[in-house]
């Protein structure tokens, strides 16, 4: 419609010069290559059969594109890449392609979409624009919209402390922000915590067995783990304590500082007493 508005102008009056290059009715198929970067210990690509939720817009999600509804489509990977189950068309008008993992059938608004660590620990989302007609072969990124807090103890005190029973991270006082509750924008790939009804005490169970200590700090895929949503920690506000089998307790005070989405926050931490 727009293209005939402007065809009917420059007849009627004359008065308007159309630049033929930067207009074009050419279509192509949109292909797609989805990479994986979760917060796992161990990324890697997507398996064949995973199902991604797209959407395909000249604007923001759930406004379709070329006067077609491209919204919350099911996409299945295979072979690393993402097939639709019709060939979405591009041309010269610009696209942009949202996504997110894990699919969902019921999506009633893409912009307020709930999820909290427990339910959904490897909930992903990307983005890509300036897709079209020239651009039709791109790359999704699909991220972690979640942080983690990853935490490394050892044991420098004269009495025997050898296992953690369980974990804590909690707000201080008066303090809301910490969450693992909330929503999800998928305009912006961006979480929003729901500070009135999500818990702010996360606790981290240990393995059968406990969570051993020694002298030294542990690798990674031994480290405690805590997964919220990303925030600004100020000065005061956020402790970490943990309980040993003995039924003893450390606390620390986490550093103010700012935990994004998609990483992972290391702390080493020293039981001297």
């Amino acid at each position: 419609m727009k293209l005939l508005i402007i065809l009917t102008c420059v007849v009627i009056f004359g008065c308007t010069k159309v630049d033929e290059a930067n207009i074009t009715n050419e279509f192509t198929p949109l292909n797609v290559v989805c990479m994986n970067n979760v917060l796992s210990r161990a990324s890697g690509t997507f398996p064949d059969g995973t199902e991604i939720g797209v959407y395909v817009s000249d604007g923001m999600p759930g406004q379709g594109y070329n006067g077609k509804s491209y919204n919350n489509i099911k996409a299945t990977v295979k072979g690393g890449e993402l097939v639709f189950p019709e060939k979405i068309m591009v041309n010269s008008t610009p696209a942009k392609i949202y996504a997110y993992y894990p699919y969902r059938e019921n999506v009633p608004d893409p912009w307020n979409m709930p999820i909290n660590t427990l339910a959904l620990p490897n909930f992903l989302a990307g983005k890509v624009e300036d897709v079209s007609f020239s651009n039709s072969n791109v790359i999704l990124e699909m991220r972690s919209v979640f942080t983690i807090m990853r935490v490394k103890i050892r044991n420098y005190a004269s009495t025997p402390y050898s296992t953690i029973k369980y974990a804590t991270l909690q707000n201080g006082l008066n303090y809301t922000n910490l969450c693992i509750k909330g929503y999800f924008d998928l305009r912006f790939c961006h979480v929003m915590g729901d500070v009135d009804t999500s818990p702010h005490v996360v606790r981290y169970n240990a393995p059968s067995g406990g969570y051993q200590l020694t002298s030294y700090y542990p690798a990674d895929e031994s480290a405690i783990d805590i997964l919220v949503f990303p925030f600004t920690i100020y000065s005061s506000q956020l402790f970490f304590t943990a309980v040993f089998s003995s039924g003893n307790h450390r606390t620390f005070q986490v550093p103010a500082g700012r935990w994004e989405a998609g990483t992972v926050n290391t702390y080493n931490l020293t039981v001297t007493r």
